[in-house]
């Protein structure tokens, strides 16, 4: 018996794309799927795009996103959860497009795992293939190169079992890295079995909308949930005693740095003496590097020497 694939979908005032999403879904080769939408307050005539899907083919569901929490993609993302009756579950997002054989694939994949990661691009409208952000060479764990950057792992590429997600949820109070913070928590689960289909399966679509890493659009909110997610994945790892613990420490204070070049002081002394993953004659120094590019806008280099040389 074919499992029941749950494609949960968050979407607000998507009213003039979420239809191509939902013909990629339709169009799909594996047809055993509920999809969710969640409305997380659209004013633009979402709901009555959402009607005629729903009328058009019974797989399509619209929820509306509770009004006694809280507003975002990470309670939508929730909500369709508690919703959904698939034994496999498959975010996407309003604006994506989803390859004929996406869920077929992924399906396949995990006949053999719990956790199937798969390739995607990003297209800046239908015909203009921009940028191709799928991994070839993983010379790492799956984790390691998941935490480091170097595969890119969000909630369109990722199919899971149910039964693995468990109580884990998305944090609703993130507005950054709330996918490196849910799929870490996925990933370092003793029993999660991760499979990595080196295949494209979805289409992310870029436009004046979207959110993206440009250090120039991140502020003092996004820094900080950022700053939060990389500290929770570095005390986890420290204290799983996981190995390579100094390329995360790094990667922790790296971020920090971001703080120095936003001028965001509060931020940067919080996360700085917040936890004690070194000495405070460490901070100290660290302190001075922040008040010399204050003052000069130099001495990042030494700053970024000096946290090499820590491990």
């Amino acid at each position: 018996m074919k499992p029941l694939v749950s494609i949960i979908i968050p979407t607000y005032n998507r009213a003039n794309l979420i239809g191509k999403t939902l013909d990629s879904i339709i169009s799909q080769t594996f047809t055993h799927w509920e999809c969710l939408v969640i409305d997380d307050g659209s004013t633009d005539g979402t709901d009555v795009v959402m009607d005629q899907y729903c009328e058009k083919d019974k797989r399509f569901q619209y929820h509306h996103r509770p009004k006694n929490t809280n507003k975002g993609a990470n309670t939508c993302r929730n909500y369709g959860l508690e919703l959904s009756k698939g034994s496999y579950v498959n975010w996407f997002d309003s604006d994506d497009l989803m390859l004929e054989e996406a869920l077929q694939k992924k399906v396949d994949c995990l006949s053999n795992f719990n956790f199937c990661i798969s390739g995607f691009q990003l297209f800046e409208n239908e015909y203009s293939i921009i940028s191709n952000k799928y991994n070839t060479d993983i010379d790492d764990t799956i984790l390691n190169s998941f935490i480091d950057g170097k595969l890119i792992l969000n909630t369109p590429s990722v199919m899971l079992k149910k039964n693995l997600i468990g109580q884990t949820k998305f944090d609703e109070n993130l507005t950054r890295a709330q996918d490196l913070d849910f799929f870490f928590k996925i990933l370092i689960k003793p029993d999660c079995k991760t499979g990595y289909l080196n295949e494209i399966t979805s289409l992310i679509r870029l436009h004046e909308d979207t959110i993206t890493n440009n250090f120039n659009s991140i502020n003092k909110v996004d820094l900080a949930s950022e700053l939060k997610v990389r500290q929770f994945i570095l005390r986890e790892i420290k204290s799983k005693k996981m190995p390579n613990i100094c390329r995360h420490f790094k990667l922790f204070y790296q971020t920090l740095s971001k703080a120095i070049l936003k001028s965001y002081p509060s931020l940067f002394f919080k996360y700085l003496f917040q936890y004690n993953f070194i000495s405070l004659k460490n901070k100290v120094v660290i302190s001075f590097y922040y008040f010399i590019y204050t003052f000069s806008k130099k001495g990042l280099s030494s700053y970024s020497k000096y946290i090499n040389k820590l491990c």
